[in-house]
């Protein structure tokens, strides 16, 4: 998701503050791990003896993603065809996305896998079958994309004329159009790949982009409501909508008028712990799961999941959820001077787990990575399911090059927030690292 950074300024929320403060490794490391696998993936015979590896709790089998298949394999549990089925979609191979997640909707027979592989393949996959040949195109083409833009819009231009009903190639050129400033053309392919398929994201979000780029506020939050009906609770949209919403409409209110229920509570206890008010937070998630009625189930189950992994498990004083939210604020002006505050505010209050975690990324950054790794156990010892953590906890074992207890930490995330395709792909990055070394 890109913003206009003037649309932040308006509210006194630059992006930079909103992403760092929420989750400081949201945009850490995941670019690295979402990188294209490559262009053409080949059939390898995989090893008859599953890749295993021993948890804290218990084995973590990840052979079902590294290697890839031309064939989707027989014998996968519901969530790992789900898992596959993510990482099928993030190379492309369209159809093989597709069997992985219809299996895991079927065999999961309507709980919460059977859900989200439904919404998945029909939100973010062709909604007709594409041949081969298309699929290897539209990967061709988007490889091309950043280097060689010009030649990546003559394989999109040749898939559009042969393939007219594969939104793909439509929505990939006009990504390249968005970024070449040609706002026109890129509204245009995106409004066709709607009416193609009126349930696939990408379009809405692309005509959604373009909208903010125009400073269409209103008209891009009737999008992003509209992203929302599809996919709910989606991370970055819900992101997006609440800041539009609070330019464009004074939002949230003081007092909720009583015609509000679960996700209205829910969406503001979402803006109070992006904005650092985390008691506000607490209390307008509790709220929310108080209201959900049999059918916001999932908005009672990610209220609690926020609860427990996002905000602090001690209640902290007013004072210094300000003070963190002023140490946030300072960072782009005077670095050292926000540094200094943010020492003396963990001093006082050690059990403030996401100063901590700041803290610590910010030890890292300057090269102090042994203190940086044990402010981050300090959390983890004191609360084990505290999100930021765990993905900082994940970042550092990486770098150190420690796979086996990041895949530990990413696995952990997993059990926490199950359908995070991040984690997905983070996970099937480290299978790929783990097969390498196992077979160099």
């Amino acid at each position: 998701m890109a913003f206009r950074r003037g649309c932040h300024e308006r509210i006194g929320v630059s992006t930079k503050h909103f992403y760092f403060c929420y989750l400081q490794s949201a945009k850490f490391d995941w670019v690295y791990l979402k990188e294209r696998i490559s262009r053409r993936i080949d059939a390898v015979i995989s090893s008859s003896v599953p890749f295993l590896i021993r948890g804290a709790v218990r084995l973590v089998r990840i052979d079902h993603l590294w290697p890839l298949m031309e064939k989707v394999p027989d014998s996968l549990n519901p969530r790992e065809y789900y898992e596959l089925g993510v990482v099928y979609r993030l190379t492309g191979w369209i159809e093989l996305a597709k069997d992985c997640l219809y299996r895991a909707e079927t065999m999961a027979n309507g709980d919460e896998v059977a859900v989200h592989a439904e919404r998945l393949r029909r939100t973010e996959l062709p909604r007709m079958e594409v041949p081969n040949a298309a699929v290897e195109g539209n990967i061709e083409g988007f490889n091309l994309m950043r280097t060689e833009p010009d030649k990546a819009k003559k394989v999109f231009e040749r898939l559009m004329e042969t393939y007219p009903d594969f939104e793909w190639p439509f929505t990939n050129l006009a990504k390249i159009y968005i970024r070449e400033g040609n706002m026109e053309k890129a509204r245009g392919l995106a409004r066709y790949a709607h009416s193609v398929n009126s349930q696939l994201l990408r379009p809405i979000e692309l005509m959604a982009h373009i909208e903010l780029e125009e400073e269409n506020d209103k008209q891009a939050l009737s999008l992003f409501e509209e992203l929302l009906k599809l996919s709910p609770l989606n991370f970055e949209y819900l992101i997006a909508l609440l800041q539009l919403r609070n330019a464009v409409l004074n939002w949230p209110p003081d007092n909720p008028p009583d015609s509000y229920g679960a996700l209205d509570y829910y969406e503001i206890g979402y803006w109070y712990l992006a904005n650092q008010r985390y008691a506000l937070s607490k209390k307008n998630f509790e709220k929310a799961i108080e209201l959900a009625g049999p059918d916001e189930n999932y908005v009672k189950v990610d209220a609690e999941r926020l609860i427990k992994t996002q905000l602090p498990k001690v209640d902290l004083p007013d004072h210094a959820e300000k003070r963190f939210s002023l140490c946030c604020d300072q960072f782009e002006k005077d670095e050292e001077k926000a540094t200094k505050e943010l020492k003396e505010l963990t001093e006082e209050f050690p059990d403030f787990e996401r100063a901590q975690v700041l803290l610590a990324t910010l030890e890292k950054a300057h090269g102090n990575g042994e203190k940086a790794e044990e402010l981050i156990e300090t959390v983890l010892s004191d609360n084990a399911d505290f999100m930021p953590a765990i993905e900082m906890a994940y970042y550092f074992a990486l770098t150190r090059n420690d796979l086996k207890l990041a895949l530990q930490h990413i696995e952990h995330g997993i059990s926490l927030n199950p359908f995070n395709t991040d984690f997905i792909y983070a996970k099937m990055a480290l299978a790929r690292k783990l097969y390498e070394a196992r077979t160099a």
